[in-house]
């Protein structure tokens, strides 16, 4: 099954700014439903798109491909 296009859409606005607060503000989510959003797109897709610490948020080399 393919992903949503807003899901994709909270994907690439995640990965141009390697910010999920800044992200999601700009998909018009709050950032608790947008990390959800990700999660269920990495769960549907069987992969980490995003190496997540407290302190920083970058690309899987899977969300790099």
């Amino acid at each position: 099954m393919l992903p949503d296009l807003e899901s994709l859409r909270c994907f690439q606005a995640a990965a141009v700014r390697l910010n999920f607060r800044a992200a999601a503000k700009f998909v018009g989510l709050s950032p608790a439903a947008f990390s959800d959003r990700i999660g269920k797109l990495e769960s549907q897709l069987g992969v980490p798109l995003f190496i997540r610490t407290t302190r920083r948020v970058r690309l899987s080399p899977q969300g790099e491909k």
